[in-house]
């Protein structure tokens, strides 16, 4: 359970200064009684969530006034990044690990900060190379259950980021639907690709293909070529005529390869889908190309070479889409009609 959450009703019941127990030296014993003075819970609406967040941040700012001094040097360091990331200051949290590292480059609480390090180097700087120098430190061997999954998300952020400008990696083809049998990425070469890793399960993966249905109607007479690729699950979304779109589906599950085969082709018709659908090995996504999240689509050039890629839906995802094929068509501001209408005013 998320020990982060605080039942509003339950806040009184303590001060937001730090229990007796942890007034010592003890870095890592100060960061334990605030976990420990966390309560457990979940939040009923978005309202309640905020309190708790901003509850949870409170206390952690206390524990980082109240406890400044043995915060402030050696393994203290580490406790206290900690302690800002649960306060909410991020960039305070990477300087934090980033003196820690400067100050004590070995050791099992070294090896965790360079993760976390990491992590945050990507998502506030955007520096892929020092996030990339950080991964290169870490021995993986003395990498926790639960800090695994923050490697592998910066892993595969960076084997991401570095594909730009890279030749498309390999995408097997097991089956195709929706277009030629013969239909593969490697042989589009001169076009441009957009190659969305998408499933029909996947809600955000529909909120996401009109856009594409239009982008390939508006320039596919320009070499374009949207391609959607996935992979055998076992389960779905059906969508039957008549179902409201984008999320009028039926999840099915338990399906056989004809079976799915034949969900994805009922999905073609429904959303009246003008690409074709490339199904192809699990991992390829993972392994190749970094994809631990879908929708995730990948521009590639007509030499063959990523020029980009978005992860996730909506506004800020598509405008970045509209700029990456823009780019590579070598088109101006018009290639902007591609997906979205045009609103007045």
């Amino acid at each position: 359970m998320n020990r982060l959450l605080i039942l509003p009703f339950l806040l009184p019941a303590f001060a937001l200064a730090m229990p007796a127990a942890a007034q010592d030296d003890n870095p890592k014993a100060v960061f334990e009684t605030l976990q420990k003075s966390l309560p457990t819970g979940r939040p009923k609406n978005a309202a309640e969530m905020q309190q708790m967040r901003a509850s949870v941040q409170e206390l952690a700012k206390t524990a980082l006034t109240e406890h400044a001094q043995v915060l402030s040097s050696g393994d203290g360091l580490f406790y206290r990044a900690k302690i800002e990331q649960m306060a909410g200051d991020n960039e305070a949290a990477l300087a934090s690990f980033q003196k820690h590292l400067g100050e004590k480059a070995d050791g099992e609480l070294a090896n965790e900060a360079r993760v976390h390090a990491a992590s945050l180097v990507l998502s506030i700087k955007k520096d892929v190379k020092a996030a990339a120098d950080l991964v290169a430190k870490v021995d993986t061997s003395k990498v926790s259950k639960q800090l695994q999954p923050l490697l592998d998300r910066a892993n595969a952020d960076i084997l991401r980021e570095n594909l730009a400008g890279q030749a498309l990696p390999k995408v097997p083809v097991t089956k195709v639907i929706n277009g030629a049998p013969e239909f593969t990425l490697e042989g589009q070469k001169g076009k441009v690709l957009v190659v969305d890793f998408w499933a029909t399960w996947c809600g955000p993966c529909r909120m996401v293909i009109p856009d594409l249905v239009k982008m390939q109607e508006a320039h596919g007479k320009d070499g374009l070529q949207v391609v959607g690729v996935t992979n055998l699950y076992g389960y779905g979304m059906r969508f039957a005529e008549g179902d409201k779109l984008p999320h009028g589906g039926k999840s099915v599950k338990d399906l056989s390869e004809a079976d799915e085969y034949a969900v994805n082709e009922d999905f073609v018709k429904a959303f009246s889908l003008n690409y074709p659908i490339v199904f192809t090995q699990k991992g390829v996504s993972k392994e190749g190309f970094g994809v631990l999240g879908i929708p995730t689509v990948f521009v590639i050039g007509r030499d063959g070479k990523v020029v980009g890629h978005v992860v996730g839906a909506g506004k800020e995802s598509h405008d970045k889409l509209v700029k990456l094929v823009e780019q590579a068509l070598g088109k101006g501001a018009h290639a902007h009609e591609a997906g979205h209408e045009k609103k007045d005013g």
